[in-house]
């Protein structure tokens, strides 16, 4: 996949240096609704273009992306100035963490550990979201990260 990132870097239209900075992924905004005027048609297509790459990279070989791609792909039909400042986050993250590389090891593959967790009514429609890994102690195996489709009264809240 470095072979990918590097392409998608070099099609992106912001370009970043060496001096370039950007220790995590998204920022504390990243679920807050997108501010700002609508992306003009060019923008537009590049924001759906790049957030459907680094989704398929997220899904292959950068687990740790997966959350914040999940949010900018509900964001796609619509893209903001502020969903584009989230855009250009990623991308400069997956510039200056592009020698990072998925590494799995097993300790026994009798023992699967899952770990999950919910955040409850954090998207601006009061939605939740639910993320988890699956891992065998050494590595992520598998990644998801999901908004949830029905509002409840609590986290806890049953079907």
């Amino acid at each position: 996949m470095d072979d990918y990132v590097k392409n998608m870097l070099e099609d992106f239209p912001v370009k970043f240096n060496k001096d370039s900075k950007q220790e995590t992924p998204a920022g504390n905004d990243l679920l807050e609704a997108g501010k700002g005027k609508l992306l003009n048609a060019e923008y537009r297509q590049i924001f759906h273009t790049t957030v459907a790459r680094e989704l398929y990279v997220s899904k292959r070989a950068r687990f740790d992306i997966h959350p914040t791609i999940t949010i900018l792909a509900l964001r796609v039909q619509e893209p903001t100035e502020s969903d584009w400042k989230k855009c250009v986050r990623m991308m400069r993250y997956l510039f200056c963490t592009s020698l990072y590389h998925l590494t799995l090891s097993a300790e026994s593959f009798q023992v699967m550990k899952w770990m999950i967790k919910a955040s409850f009514v954090v998207h601006p429609d009061f939605k939740s979201h639910t993320g988890g890994t699956l891992s065998f102690a050494g590595g992520a195996a598998q990644v998801m990260s999901k908004k949830q489709k029905l509002n409840s009264r609590s986290g806890t809240d049953c079907c």
